[in-house]
């Protein structure tokens, strides 16, 4: 029989132990901090505010130290392999060493039916920003939208352009980003598609650079207004309004988008000895494109999956969030696991529910039962993020409640959508068909993004 402690319950019982063990370690209810580093390993850090706390201290008693030396014991036990190096578990931090800086990181968090002078600090290699605040973006700004999936394949992008295409139609002017750098898709939907000539540098018809571009030349100071204007063009899709297209990657025919790409995440050391996150270059490269286009709403196509780019674009842009959803396990599951790590923040979590919308994608349009069961499905993950009560107050909804976030907007699927080349199949924009599998996603998503017009 394997004993070996797993990720998960090391965690769980590393918890457990230190909650039950909190007034030993913090007898004057000092600061603690729990800390699982990239490897999983733990380490506990107490700021030790008064001589009588610290456990090498001549005034302690044989008593305490030797609880502390047993619960040490049990603490290394619990958490099996994930045990720090041996004597390290616990940091004593004296006054002069303050745990403020590590405590008051934005991603720690208090974990539930703990005291405020206990949290969690989980040291991530990747999808660090799950858990930070929404970044203070210039303002005024438009509206944005941010359209995820967890898998793609469910007309995520298909739908953001017709979306784009709609608008458009309304005289607005729409600015397009694809933040889908590891799977570009929207360029070759929205931007011609003429073959290059001989002679030419770049594909007739695109910008010579993309959002990539704006990363690398970010990292030597180059990401300039000259750089910006060369990253979007208007598509020819684009009617009495405009669509103005960033692509993920530029339309230059000699380039290393690869080699660009690998260095696009990168967190940058400022001059202040801190760090620009990922998020907050991002952020800055909105907010610039925003300046120079002016547009009248912006619609952000995020990576699939639970990535560095999706932890940016639902929980620090300000966006409203277009999830797309159909009834699977699996797409349910993926939820779930967001939300319960969201769940670690409630203080930004009680803002961020209030925008999101489920998507309900590729949906049968000859079977009624199947959005309701879609509706239900969401309802019971969506449930997780609601708060427990119905009071006046309380941000709670009934399962079938039209005005809720886990209420399923409806696409329906159809075979003509199956690859969407508007540029070259006219027919995926005759005005009947996308009123038949898009209506009830365009009247919805213009009204949560333009709450002011009344379409009819």
């Amino acid at each position: 029989m394997n004993n070996a402690v797993r990720f998960d319950a090391a965690f769980s019982n590393a918890l457990e132990l230190l909650q039950k063990n909190l007034l030993l370690l913090a007898p004057a209810m000092e600061r603690v901090l729990l800390v699982r580093d990239v490897l999983g390993c733990f380490r506990i850090l107490v700021n030790d505010s008064s001589t009588e706390a610290r456990p090498d201290n001549q005034a302690d008693s044989f008593v305490a130290q030797a609880n502390i030396e047993n619960f040490a014991q049990d603490f290394l036990v619990g958490v099996g392999q994930y045990a720090p190096p041996a004597n390290n578990l616990i940091q004593w931090l004296e006054a002069d060493n303050p745990l403020g800086d590590l405590f008051d990181l934005p991603e720690a968090w208090t974990p539930p039916d703990s005291p405020s002078y206990l949290k969690v600090l989980d040291r991530l290699v990747t999808g660090r920003e799950w858990l930070l605040p929404q970044l203070p973006n210039k303002l005024p700004r438009p509206p944005r939208a941010v359209f995820f999936g967890l898998k793609g394949g469910v007309g995520r992008s298909t739908a953001l352009a017709v979306l784009a295409w709609h608008l458009s139609a309304q005289g607005k002017k729409v600015l397009v980003i694809d933040l889908d750098l590891e799977s570009p898709g929207l360029g070759p939907i929205l931007l011609p598609t003429s073959l290059p000539q001989e002679g030419d540098t770049c594909v007739p018809g695109w910008p010579t650079f993309g959002v990539v571009d704006w990363f690398v030349e970010d990292t030597v100071g180059q990401a300039d207004e000259s750089l910006i204007r060369d990253m979007y063009v208007r598509s020819p899709l684009a009617s009495h309004g405009d669509i103005l297209v960033v692509p993920a990657c530029g339309g230059l025919l000699d380039q290393q988008y690869l080699s660009k790409l690998s260095r696009a995440y990168l967190d940058l050391p400022t001059r202040a000895g801190e760090t620009e996150l990922f998020g907050d270059r991002l952020a800055c490269m909105l907010d610039q494109l925003e300046s120079v286009v002016s547009p009248d709403v912006v619609l952000i196509d995020s990576r699939a999956g639970l990535h560095d780019i999706s932890s940016v674009t639902l929980t620090r842009l300000g966006a409203h969030n277009f999830l797309f959803a159909v009834n699977t396990r699996q797409t349910w599951e993926g939820y779930r696991h967001l939300f319960r790590h969201w769940q670690r923040t409630p203080e930004h979590l009680r803002d961020l529910r209030k925008h999101l919308s489920v998507v309900g994608a590729l949906c049968p349009a000859a079977d009624e039962s199947y959005l309701q069961e879609l509706s239900e499905s969401a309802a019971d993950v969506f449930a997780e993020i609601y708060d427990a009560d119905a009071g006046a107050d309380d941000f709670n909804y009934a399962p079938g409640a039209e005005d809720a976030p886990h209420y399923p907007i409806a696409i329906h699927a159809h075979a003509e959508y199956a690859i969407f080349a508007p540029q070259e199949k006219a027919a995926q924009l005759n005005k009947n068909l996308i009123q038949f599998v898009f209506g009830d996603f365009l009247e919805n998503a213009t009204a949560i993004l333009f709450p002011e017009v009344d379409e009819t």
